[in-house]
Parts: structure tokens; sequence; C-alpha cells
């Protein structure tokens, strides 16, 4: 577990910390950065040109148009991660920062322009799909409610017969400082086994694990590497601390 899991000001902590050794990256790595910088307006503009300029009739070029909107970018994220990604805290740069840096831009589009997964919630079980693409594990009768945000999708697990409630918020990484005041990128695989449901507006952080048959709050934090098992929160640490 991080030596600092909260950045939500709920530990007995200052809520605002000196920075103590920012970030350096070298000139190859900034170069890097932007590159990937760039893949979401690579990955509209791939879009727009293959439905407006690909030869062929215009049912040929939607087909093409949406493959590479919606399945090559987590093909591409299946690519960077088939190592996984060390769950918990690494320091910023690092192997690990880039590549989950690199699969966090492959998905920019989608948190950009949330229209595009609420569309794909019109299908009955598309999206829960589509997240497995993404290397998520998703359960059966998952129930998506408007306006929730998955923001890490590689990195979440869920159950059957889950409820995922309104403006819900699932965030599998935070950056921060560790306990010397070090630029840290913390991750963790949000876990909500079977027959949960998440409540309205809720808030789950990395490494957030809700056992079964439990219901949270409207509103509810869920404060990073927390347990909760029969309406309580646990003393030990949430198990998902592993490789994903």
């Amino acid at each position: 577990m991080p030596e600092n899991p909260s950045a939500d000001g709920l530990r007995r902590a200052p809520r605002v910390r000196r920075i103590i050794a920012a970030a350096k990256f070298s000139p190859a790595q900034k170069l890097l950065l932007l590159a990937l910088n760039a893949l979401p307006l690579l990955h509209l503009g791939a879009t727009i040109a293959f439905w407006v300029y690909l030869p062929g009739t215009w049912l040929v070029r939607t087909a093409v148009a949406l493959l590479t909107l919606l399945v090559l970018p987590p093909l591409l994220a299946r690519i960077v991660l088939r190592r996984g990604l060390a769950v918990g805290e690494t320091t910023v740069p690092s192997a690990t920062f880039f590549r989950w840096w690199t699969s966090w831009q492959l998905q920019m589009l989608f948190n950009r322009l949330p229209w595009i997964e609420e569309t794909l919630r019109l299908v009955p079980g598309l999206y829960s799909l589509w997240l497995r693409l993404w290397g998520a594990r998703v359960g059966r009768l998952t129930l998506w409610s408007p306006g929730v945000r998955i923001f890490d999708r590689p990195l979440l697990i869920l159950g059957d017969d889950v409820v995922v409630g309104v403006d819900a918020r699932v965030v599998g990484h935070f950056g921060g400082l560790d306990a010397h005041g070090r630029a840290t990128l913390t991750l963790g695989v949000v876990t909500i086994d079977d027959r949960c449901t998440v409540g309205g507006a809720s808030l789950l952080g990395p490494g957030f694990h809700l056992a079964p048959d439990q219901a949270t709050e409207t509103l509810f934090l869920g404060t990073p590497f927390t347990h909760w098992r029969d309406g309580a929160r646990q003393n030990q640490p949430s198990s998902n601390l592993s490789q994903t």
C-alpha cells in the first residue's frame, strides 16, 4: 500500500503540502510527452478523415470510422499494457508512468466527449462489452445510469448485477506526493463486487473495494485503497494491490 494512500485530505495530514522534489523530465521524455499528448487529436482526425475521404460507399466509410473511433484505441491500450500495470505508488517519470500515460491519452477523447459513451449505453450490453475490450472485467447485468464517468477503463473490476448510480465517478489513479514530498503517480484497481449499488454522484478512488451485497449512499466518497464489507470500512488495506 502506498505511504500516502489518500488524496482526499481525510487522513491526518495537511491538505496542502510543500513539493520538495518536482517531477523532472529529460528533453527526450518531454518530447515523448508532447507526442503522446497529441494522440487524442490524431484519434479524432483519423476518425473524421476515414469517414470523409475513404473510397467506397458511405456504409463502408462509416464502419471504418467507427472501428477507428471505438475499437482501435482499446486494442492499442491492451498492447501498451500487455505486461500490466504495477498498481500502487510509482515515481514520475518512470516506465510505469509512461505506460499509464499512453493508455490515458488513448482514452482522452472519451473523457473529453462523454456523449460518445452515453450513446454506447443506449444499446443494452454494448458499453460493458466495450469496457472489456479495454481490459476491464465487467460482469453480467450491469446498470449504467446516465452521467456515469469511468476514467481509467483498464483499472476496473465489476461483478454481476451491479448498479452504478447517476453521475458516479470512478478513477483508477491520482497524482500526489510521497512522504518525502516527491512527485508520484498512484494507480489502483477499483473493485465493485456482486450485487452492489454505487449511489449517485459518488466518487470512487484507486484501490477502492466494495465487497458483495452493499449499497453506498449518494455523494459517497470512496477513499483510495479502502475496503468496505458488511457496511463497515475494514482496517486492512484492500487486496487489489497487485499486477493488473
